[in-house]
């Protein structure tokens, strides 16, 4: 029989505790910075639409692809969109709109 003594508790689990901790903590850390607010979440749903948008406006009056105004529309939509409908009008978006209530 041998006369195998495991070393004390305190001497082994202290570094392993304090590289727990530490670990523990920068996980806090990142979830918390990462975690998307209600507010974060919405500007992103809001910033999506408006660049999908952006992007319609980019084929609808333009008629084609062009490539700087697709990056245009992606990159700044909101800009975008008030670029076209300043210059370009809404291209025949609101047309059957205005037709319907013209006709009535």
């Amino acid at each position: 029989m041998s006369n195998y003594q495991p070393t004390p508790d305190i001497v082994t689990k202290k570094p392993e505790e304090e590289k727990n901790n530490t670990i523990d903590s920068a996980i806090v850390a990142m979830t918390c910075d990462n975690q998307f607010s209600t507010g974060r979440y919405l500007y992103m749903i809001f910033h999506s639409l408006m660049s999908m948008i952006a992007i319609y406006l980019s084929f609808r009056c333009n008629g084609k692809f062009r490539f700087s105004s697709f990056i245009m529309a992606l990159l700044f939509p909101y800009l975008y969109i008030i670029y076209v409908l300043a210059t370009q009008g809404t291209c025949g978006i609101m047309s059957s709109c205005e037709s319907k209530t013209e006709s009535a």
